[in-house]
């Protein structure tokens, strides 16, 4: 352990026992594949890190593991521009899907001559998408969030799946730069998990908020399957997934630690969509606080 490693992992000794599944894991996982993982999320102590293991290989046996630690503070600027560029990207390739499809469709009726359809369609188009900017502006005064929004319903039209904005929503708050971050971290992964659980059966996804009375409130719920009592306890746990692949289970766990940077709650209870409901709860007066701060 270098004098960084000590600085962060001081409750590590030499000689003692790494009691923290999710590292334990990764460390199995790369002593039985003898491979090289990167870019591992991991938190400890409330903190998270960003992980390399690099298994250290002699005569095809693992003799021990390198493990490189970087504290998401590190990365956070060039995470923060890499996002910001991804969700324009993902905005553009889901628009660029969308509109293909329909292009396609406004193709077929002017070959058939039906000239009155193309209208008809063109017509809705617009006046959908004005609606949907129109409702955004008016209703969600926080720019970022708004911004999130109008990203989630893109992406939903990409994977053909009906993403709703209750319609009695209100925002009128607007948040510091930070905690305007985190609750667009928190919102972007429950949407997309909502998604992803409706997506087979091309489902339905509701997301609701105001901010009248002390607290600001948010809601993401689905018509998926649920999840279990049993399952709820779980979810937040660093790596915990159900989905195939590698690297997934860490959406949570960033919303977890976003919540506790906000000082909120979450809740998770049956939507009357009967899936899953997500329930995000944030006081006013912690922005109070922090403007009386300054």
């Amino acid at each position: 352990m270098n004098r960084r490693a000590r600085e962060l992992f001081g409750h590590l000794q030499i000689g003692g026992e790494i009691k923290n599944a999710r590292l334990g894991q990764l460390i199995d996982q790369a002593i039985e594949k003898q491979r090289v993982y990167s870019n591992q999320s991991l938190v400890l102590d409330g903190q998270q890190y960003i992980l390399d293991l690099s298994p250290i290989v002699r005569k095809k046996e693992v003799q021990g593991i390198v493990l490189t630690i970087r504290t998401l503070s590190q990365i956070e600027e060039l995470t923060e521009e890499i996002s910001k560029i991804k969700m324009f990207s993902d905005n553009l390739r889901a628009q660029n899907h969308e509109f293909l499809n329909k292009l396609n469709v406004i193709y077929g009726l002017l070959k058939l001559k039906k000239y009155e359809h193309v209208m008809q369609m063109i017509s809705s188009e617009v006046k959908e998408r004005q609606d949907i900017i129109s409702f955004l502006m008016s209703s969600v005064k926080d720019p970022l969030i708004a911004a999130c929004l109008l990203g989630k319903i893109n992406r939903s039209k990409e994977l053909d799946v009906t993403l709703e904005i209750d319609q009695d929503s209100n925002l009128t708050s607007t948040l510091d730069i930070e905690d305007a971050k985190n609750v667009v971290s928190i919102l972007g992964n429950l949407i997309d998990n909502a998604l992803e659980a409706v997506r087979e059966h091309k489902g339905n996804v509701l997301v609701s908020f105001t901010d009248v009375g002390n607290d600001l409130i948010f809601e993401v719920e689905d018509n998926g399957h649920g999840i279990s009592k049993e399952v709820e306890n779980m979810i937040f746990i660093d790596g915990y997934t159900t989905k195939k692949g590698e690297n997934h289970g860490i959406g949570l766990t960033i919303v977890k630690r976003s919540v506790e940077l906000l000082k909120g709650e979450l809740y998770i209870s049956k939507s009357m969509l009967q899936g899953a409901r997500f329930t995000l709860v944030i006081s006013k007066l912690l922005n109070n606080e922090k403007e009386e701060s300054i």
